[in-house]
């Protein structure tokens, strides 16, 4: 199944996309300031994606058949919260 990561930096709120092809060969560090994602999160990540990679996009249907309706397609949603960067008056 082909999916997208997408990772925004809290830093510097810049956004960067990953698909499930993608192999984290280096760290992922935002290309706008410089901030690297964690060891522990990148493996995270690493492994989430190759399983999405595995998932088939449907079961598997009768062989040889045209037009099945045994089985069942497969379609991933994924809800986070996002928030906005907390902004704050530094003279309070």
């Amino acid at each position: 199944m082909f999916a997208k990561v997408r990772l925004i930096c809290k830093k510097c709120n810049c956004a960067m996309e990953f698909t499930t092809q993608y192999q984290f060969t280096s760290p992922a560090i935002c290309q706008n300031c410089g901030q690297a994602l964690e060891d522990k999160d990148q493996a995270l990540i690493s492994k989430a994606m190759s399983a999405l990679q595995n998932l088939p996009s449907e079961t598997e249907t009768d062989s040889g058949a045209i037009y099945s309706d045994k089985g069942f397609r497969i379609a991933l949603t994924v809800t986070a919260t996002y928030l906005e960067p907390f902004e704050y008056d530094e003279e309070e």
